[in-house]
């Protein structure tokens, strides 16, 4: 769906600045990527550059923006809850005693943290445009930095580690389940904890951007 989104708002673009370039009797857009820079003025070289990176990263922006309102509002209702309790509970389940190795706790309790960010929402009790969310989002990266100062202590004492990464999950999941998203772990939890940074909408922020320049690229070579 983002994919269809972006080639459509990426049309409307061109034909916008297809539209000005035929009012200042310029070429068209095709036509310009058709030749070569010394067929062109500075002017139309940096209109058709601007264009094509400036327009290609707004279709990809807005693309990406639509695939995640979609996605929100697909499989963020019923499934939600299902979708937040599973990877706590696999993480749970990891933690178990007789397994030596680490790597397994670690990889669940990844796709745990990545629950415990969109618990709130997935939960469904605070409305989309709410004051509350800006509290429950801090909320959110306190436990996921508790749980990351859990994890870190496998590298000490893994017996030990186990049994407090089991009480930190067992406890947000049952929070959870009792809506209680914004008391998934007592204040002692999270005591000396600072927030954990949120890198994955930045992420998605530069990809959009780069996206473009990498297409773009190997043709300008």
């Amino acid at each position: 769906m983002g994919i269809i989104v972006s080639c459509l708002v990426w049309l409307w673009l061109r034909g916008l600045a297809n539209s000005f370039a035929a009012s200042v009797d310029w070429p068209s857009i095709k036509q310009m990527a058709g030749g070569s820079d010394d067929q062109l003025t500075t002017h139309q070289s940096l209109f058709f550059y601007g264009t094509m990176t400036g327009g290609l990263s707004v279709a990809v922006g807005l693309g990406y923006l639509a695939t995640g309102a979609m996605h929100y509002e697909l499989g963020e209702g019923s499934a939600g809850g299902y979708r937040t309790l599973r990877p706590l509970l696999l993480a749970l389940a990891a933690c178990k005693e007789e397994d030596p190795e680490t790597s397994e706790l670690s990889a669940r309790l990844l796709s745990a943290t990545k629950a415990v960010r969109r618990a709130y929402a997935r939960r469904n009790t605070v409305p989309f445009a709410s004051h509350r969310r800006k509290a429950l989002r801090r909320h959110a990266a306190l436990i996921v930095s508790a749980l990351r100062a859990a994890e870190a202590k496998l590298d000490l004492d893994p017996p030990a580690a186990r049994p407090e990464i089991a009480r930190l999950l067992h406890t947000i999941a049952e929070r959870f389940a009792e809506a209680r998203v914004g008391n998934l772990l007592d204040e002692s939890d999270l005591a000396g904890i600072q927030p954990a940074h949120n890198w994955e909408p930045l992420r998605f922020a530069l990809l959009a951007v780069a996206a473009p320049f990498v297409t773009w690229l190997p043709a300008a070579l």
